[in-house]
């Protein structure tokens, strides 16, 4: 349940120290109720580096519509992602001016996709 769109899974998740979090995104079903308290945009981005578990910061950032709601909304879903451990921004040797947006690999593999994919945890970020 949300309230003023605050969960309480992820409120709480985001308090706890970041080695805790890793280890509770290592489960299937954490992941997976994770993503489900995720707001609709954190979900929809998440998801969408499902399988491809990296883009530049320059390509998130066309992701919303040309408008102010849309891009506080963006900003607000960015932060959420990265607030939760879901999504980390990693530098680039070729890009070291755009980010790149990496999903949290588990257990060092590229197998996960954030919270969103339905087993491993997440990580990578934007602005």
């Amino acid at each position: 349940m949300t309230s003023g769109g605050v969960n309480f899974l992820t409120s709480h998740l985001v308090k706890l120290p970041k080695s805790t979090r890793e280890r509770i995104l290592e489960s299937e079903f954490s992941c997976q109720a994770l993503l489900s308290s995720l707001t609709p945009l954190a979900k929809q981005y998440a998801l969408r580096l499902t399988f491809s578990l990296c883009a530049s910061e320059s390509l998130v950032n066309t992701w919303p519509a040309d408008t102010k709601v849309a891009k506080a909304k963006h900003k607000r879903a960015i932060k959420e992602l990265v607030d939760l451990g879901i999504w980390t921004k990693k530098s680039s040797k070729r890009q070291e001016k755009n980010g790149v947006v990496v999903v949290r690999e588990a257990s060092g593999t590229s197998s996960s996709s954030s919270a969103a994919a339905a087993g491993g945890g997440g990580g990578g970020s934007s602005s």
